[in-house]
């Protein structure tokens, strides 16, 4: 809901959450509350024949325009978090172990993975949005079809064509030994890329991308998100958040000591360490997705803040960091995201680099690794990789996903569907 109008001789009171929606009014009377759902104009929000809807008009509250899928710092956040996988990566890429985070947090954790964490409690919630805001099925799938894949088969055949062959000892026998069906495959299933031997003398030998394997975890979730909506999980909210609850908690069994041996007594370690992600990326997917559920109780608050980073630094120090990130984490996001006080609302608003960054960057330091013989510091490969990097994002998101996304706008809608492209990066 953009706007309302409602007879004059009443006066109305009105309620805000942190995220700059309005979440419930009541009149005059105060006999009759009406209840904002967020699910668009030409959806039934309020319950009473009296008010009438008028879109394309902002609600204002302390001269603030009152927006809430236009004015948040998404599109800021979405390319520090790029930029953070970027900088966590440049050490392994060297073979180091010395990832800053890593050693900041006695190596509960790492950039790279806070990093992911953050891009899928965003995915969660805007999502799940747009399910909501979707005409139907098709025309939700539709969305998250020219979101994910235009943008990371280009890409795959950037790291097999040209990075793959760049990197291999024989460029000729690297070329001729790839089996483009096996590869075809892969790219449809949204698997990681296998290649032909090649950077053999890099650290990371072998590995095209290592980051595309949480692509496909996204677009599972996605199809989550699809699948509740479809079985009517959403009219009870408290579903959702239960199985939030869940997912938090076994991310965290599946990562101590009786939850470790279980796993090792019944998965292999490839399923081991594919569950124990797969838990812990749906933990925050569920905890975006609950935020926009409950965005009609939850507040965002600077004492909420403060109170979230002392949990959280408490917990680092007594080695129970996991336990608490996927609430504390979730809420600091969201709390960055909807802040009155940083107002970063236009960044990104043309050029989105935050999916380019992501689907590039790991052949890019790949390469400057293998062209350097080493000899390069892993901050210097952070500031190389992410100049190239940024180039190689800009060219992607104007002839590809730019163009893709388009398509989008095409066909019913409820709403605008104005989110930008997610990424899911590791």
């Amino acid at each position: 809901m953009s706007g309302i109008t409602y007879p004059p001789s009443a006066t109305n009171s009105f309620q805000y959450n942190g995220l700059g929606l309005r979440t419930r009014k009541v009149d005059s009377a105060g006999t009759n509350n009406y209840v904002c759902d967020g699910t668009g104009v030409a959806s039934p929000v309020l319950a009473d024949s009296g008010a009438t809807y008028t879109p394309g008009l902002s609600e204002r509250r302390g001269g603030v325009t009152m927006e809430p899928s236009r004015e948040n710092n998404f599109n800021f956040l979405r390319i520090v978090l790029a930029t953070a996988v970027v900088f966590s990566h440049s050490f392994p890429m060297l073979g180091s172990t010395a990832e800053p985070i890593e050693l900041l947090t006695g190596r509960q954790t790492y950039g790279a993975a806070l990093a992911v964490n953050g891009f899928f409690a965003i995915s969660g919630l805007l999502v799940t949005q747009s399910w909501h805001r979707s005409a139907g099925l098709w025309d939700y799938l539709k969305k998250r079809l020219l979101r994910i894949y235009p943008g990371y088969l280009v890409a795959a055949l950037f790291c097999l064509l040209v990075a793959g062959t760049l990197g291999a000892t024989s460029p000729t026998a690297y070329l001729r030994a790839i089996n483009m069906g096996h590869f075809v495959r892969q790219a449809v299933l949204l698997s990681p890329i296998d290649v032909p031997p090649a950077f053999i003398q890099n650290p990371l030998p072998n590995t095209i991308n290592g980051s595309l394997w949480t692509v496909k975890i996204e677009f599972e979730c996605y199809l989550l998100v699809a699948a509740f909506g479809i079985v009517g999980l959403y009219r009870r909210r408290l579903l959702p958040f239960s199985l939030f609850i869940v997912a938090a908690l076994a991310a965290v069994a599946l990562n101590t000591g009786p939850g470790v041996e279980w796993a090792r007594h019944h998965l292999s370690p490839g399923w081991q360490q594919s569950v124990t992600e797969k838990a812990r990326l749906l933990a925050y997917f569920l905890g975006g997705m609950t935020v926009w559920l409950y965005r009609d109780r939850i507040k965002f608050t600077t004492g909420g803040a403060i109170a979230a980073i002392a949990i959280t630094i408490v917990a680092t120090a007594a080695g129970q960091l996991a336990a608490v990130l996927p609430f504390t984490g979730t809420y600091l996001l969201f709390s960055a995201a909807y802040s009155r006080r940083i107002r970063l609302y236009r960044f990104g608003g043309r050029y989105d680099l935050s999916y380019g960054t992501y689907l590039y960057a790991w052949p890019i330091q790949l390469l400057l690794v293998h062209w350097s013989a080493r000899q390069i510091g892993p901050y210097a490969l952070f500031a190389c990789a992410t100049a190239v990097t940024y180039a190689l994002a800009l060219v992607s998101w104007v002839l590809v996903e730019r163009p893709a996304l388009a398509l989008k706008r095409r066909g019913p809608t409820l709403t605008e569907d104005s989110e930008r492209p997610l990424v899911s990066v590791q």
